[in-house]
């Protein structure tokens, strides 16, 4: 079974990507998954005929599909194969998919952005693992604090690939959705995200920045959202105030509240 893409093209574009081979690997199923080309319930060709078609060893090829398992992507089945799972291509458009600032919009509410730090930093290893980035390469790395009718309710840090998007100047960072500038900046829809959610509680910064007392609970994420083409662009944590905004999130097609 060939994979409907230029699998000659694609072994050619990897030769000159500095990135480890899983990862590309990894990128080029995802790309398949998240346009719709395999689709939900789709089962891979076996990994010897899939390592031959990619044009890699059996052991990179399995990290690349492990990647995407992890992602929940993927689902192997002991005897039968590898198999697309049913949540994995979320069909996302404009209006259900929200970052904080569209939300808070629509409730009525008037919000300010206010930016605490914007530079280039290096990719430490989580957050290049996140991005798929080679080991070394810099990242815009952007701090804000989100006020919602002059009330601070979320501390953003967003780390942006800055081979994907040019840099942003804080007037646009103060008055736009980052997903915003980031689309257009790229040319491509934010599609989909990975988010992972626990409380914690706010140290002595934190409690500063959101005007909290030290130890009040807040909704944490970590989340990885990714481009139409399945390339992740942006790594983010984010700290909310739970006494100011609760999160409801829709399990089915419509994608989750954004961090921009």
């Amino acid at each position: 079974m060939p994979l409907p893409t230029n699998a000659a093209r694609s072994r050619l574009q990897r030769r000159h990507d500095p990135r480890p081979l899983h990862v590309q690997i990894a990128d080029q199923l995802r790309e398949l998954i998240l346009t719709g080309e395999w689709p939900p319930h789709h089962r891979l060709p076996p990994e010897h005929e899939l390592s031959e078609l990619l044009g890699v060893a059996r052991g990179t090829l399995k990290r690349g599909l492990r990647t995407l398992a992890d992602e929940g992507m993927l689902v192997q089945v002991q005897g039968r194969g590898t198999f697309v799972t049913s949540g994995a291509l979320r069909r996302t458009v404009e209006h259900d998919r929200l970052s904080l600032a569209e939300a808070l919009q629509m409730h009525g509410m008037s919000f300010s952005t206010s930016v605490q730090a914007h530079d280039q930093v290096e990719a430490q290893p989580p957050i290049a693992e996140h991005l798929t980035l080679a080991p070394g390469l810099n990242v815009f790395r952007l701090a804000r604090v989100r006020h919602a009718d002059d009330v601070p309710v979320a501390y953003f840090v967003n780390y942006v690939r800055t081979d994907l998007c040019p840099d942003f100047t804080n007037e646009e960072l103060t008055h736009k959705s980052l997903y915003a500038l980031i689309e257009a900046a790229c040319g491509k829809r934010v599609a989909t995200g990975r988010r992972r959610l626990e409380a914690r509680a706010a140290d002595a910064d934190l409690a500063e920045l959101l005007e909290t007392p030290v130890g009040t609970a807040l909704q944490y994420f970590e989340q990885v959202t990714y481009l139409e083409d399945g390339r992740p662009v942006e790594y983010s944590e984010v700290w909310i105030r739970s006494d100011r905004v609760k999160l409801q999130f829709i399990v089915g097609e419509q994608s989750p509240l954004g961090t921009g």
